[in-house]
């Protein structure tokens, strides 16, 4: 069994609670601090989903991929 692990996306949902993504100078804000420089959109987890629901990851077992553009919380 697979697995995805998302990080922080720009959904609807989240908008809605948070407020993120509403103001483009808080959205760069949150953004400068993921190395790929932007939030994750739901086409991105949709994306891996399709991925590990195809036989292109038919070889592919036991895994968990992250979905963070490479953001890493640290205790600081």
């Amino acid at each position: 069994m697979n697995a995805r692990a998302r990080g922080v996306a720009a959904t609807w949902r989240a908008t809605a609670r948070f407020g993120r993504g509403a103001d483009p100078v808080r959205r760069a804000a949150e953004a400068c601090h993921i190395p790929l420089r932007r939030l994750g959109t739901p086409e991105d987890c949709a994306t891996v989903v399709e991925f590990l629901a195809t036989d292109l990851s038919d070889y592919v077992t036991g895994q968990v991929i992250c979905l963070c553009g490479g953001m890493v919380l640290s205790p600081s």
